[in-house]
C-alpha cells in the first residue's frame, strides 16, 4: 500500500522541487541567485535513500503527481517511479519521459538509460525520440513501474566497483589494459552480438509476416453481408461475435509487437546503435576499455531482450493464425456452405 507523504522533502535538503514549468529542467536550484546551479549528481549521490514512496508534483498538470522512490535497495543508483492508480489514465497523454525526468530534478546527461515494461532504453544523451513520446499505458504482463538509472553509480548485477557510464559514443570510452577478464568479456560480447544479428534476421522476417497477417485480420473483422446475415442462424451469429473478438485481440497483439520491433529497444531509438558501435570499435579490434564487465553484462541483457521479443513475435504470429484468421475463416466457410445450399434449392 502506497502511503501519501506530501510533507517529506523530495530532494536533497539543500535543493527544492521546481514548481515553475519554465525551470523544470533545472529543478535543483540554490536559494541564492548569485550561485551557479549545482550538479544534480552530487545532490543525488549525497541524498539519503527514500524510506517510503514520495509524492513528486507535476507542475504543468493541475493536481498531477507521481510516486517516486529514490535509491531503492534493489537499485541504489536509480529512481523508481509509479503513476498513481487514480490518475494514471489522465496523466499519460501529458507525461513524457523528458518532462518526468525534469520534474524529478534530474539532468538527462546523467541518465544513460531507463527501463519501462521490461524494456531497457538508451537515452542517447537526451536525443532518443522516445523521450518525447507519452508514457505508454500498462500491459497485463509487464511491471508498471519506471526505473531511471544514473551514470556513475554501481547497479546490482554489475561487477563490483564498475560504474555504469553512458557509452553511446564509443570514442568517449577510455582504453584499459588487456587482462584475462577483459579478453573473456570481449569474447562473450562477440558471441552475443553475432547471436543478436542472427535473431535480427528472423525478427525482420517476422515483422513482414505480422504486417501481412495484420492486414488479413483487419479485413476479416467485418459485419456480415446481407446474404450471410440471412443464411446465418443464432449459433453462427454468436460464433462470429466470438471470432471477431479473437480477431481484435490478435490484431492488437500483432500491432503491439510490430511497434516494439520498430521503436523499442531493438530499433535505432533503443540500444542497438550503442552496442553496434561498441562492437565495431572495441570488440572486433579486441580493445579493452574501462567498465567492460558492466557493458558485457548489459549486452548480455540486451541479447536476452532480443530473444524475448523474437519469442513474443513468434507467439503473436501463431495466435493470429490459429485464434484469429483460422477461427474466422471456419465460421465464414460454414455460413458460405449454407448460402450455397440455399442457392441450389432456389
Amino acid at each position: 500500500m502506497i502511503s501519501r507523504n506530501t510533507s517529506q522533502n523530495l530532494l536533497a535538503p539543500e535543493g527544492r522541487i521546481c514548481h515553475d514549468e519554465n525551470c523544470l529542467v533545472h529543478a535543483l536550484l540554490p536559494f541564492e541567485t548569485d550561485v551557479d546551479i549545482r550538479s544534480f549528481m552530487s545532490d543525488f549521490q549525497s541524498r539519503p535513500a527514500s524510506q517510503n514512496w514520495e509524492q513528486v508534483p507535476l507542475a504543468w498538470i493541475p493536481g498531477g503527481f507521481v510516486w517516486a522512490w529514490f535509491k531503492p535497495p534493489q537499485a541504489p543508483g536509480a529512481i523508481v517511479v509509479r503513476l498513481p492508480d487514480e490518475q494514471g489514465d489522465a496523466l499519460r497523454p501529458q507525461l513524457t519521459m523528458r518532462n518526468l525526468i525534469a520534474a524529478l530534478g534530474a539532468d538527462l546527461r546523467e541518465i544513460p538509460f531507463w527501463s519501462i515494461q521490461g524494456m531497457m532504453l538508451d537515452s542517447q544523451g537526451g536525443q532518443n525520440p522516445l523521450l518525447d513520446q507519452p508514457v505508454p499505458p500498462p500491459v497485463p504482463w509487464a511491471d508498471p513501474t519506471i526505473t531511471i538509472h544514473f551514470a556513475g553509480v554501481p547497479q546490482p548485477g554489475f561487477a563490483a566497483g564498475v560504474s555504469v557510464q553512458p557509452v553511446a559514443a564509443s570514442s568517449a570510452m577510455k582504453t584499459a589494459p588487456m587482462t584475462p577478464a577483459a579478453e573473456s568479456a570481449l569474447a562473450a560480447m562477440d558471441a552475443d552480438w553475432n547471436a543478436i544479428l542472427l535473431m535480427e534476421t528472423q525478427l525482420a522476417q517476422l515483422r513482414k509476416q505480422l504486417s501481412a497477417i495484420q492486414a488479413k485480420l483487419q479485413s476479416l473483422n467485418r459485419d456480415f453481408t446481407p446474404e450471410e446475415r440471412q443464411a446465418a442462424d443464432s449459433n453462427d451469429v454468436k460464433a462470429w461475435q466470438d471470432a471477431r473478438r479473437f480477431l481484435r485481440d490478435a490484431a492488437g497483439q500483432t500491432s503491439r509487437y510490430i511497434r516494439e520491433h520498430d521503436v523499442g529497444m531493438t530499433s535505432a531509438a533503443g540500444q542497438r546503435h550503442r552496442f553496434e558501435e561498441i562492437y565495431k570499435t572495441h570488440v572486433t579490434a579486441r580493445n579493452a576499455f574501462e567498465g567492460i564487465s558492466s557493458v558485457q553484462h548489459e549486452m548480455e541483457v540486451y541479447r536476452k531482450q532480443v530473444q524475448a521479443l523474437l519469442s513474443k513475435m513468434q507467439t503473436a504470429l501463431s495466435n493470429a493464425g490459429s485464434n484469429g484468421e483460422q477461427r474466422a475463416q471456419q465460421v465464414l466457410s460454414r455460413i458460405g456452405a449454407k448460402m450455397r445450399r440455399s442457392r441450389n434449392r432456389d
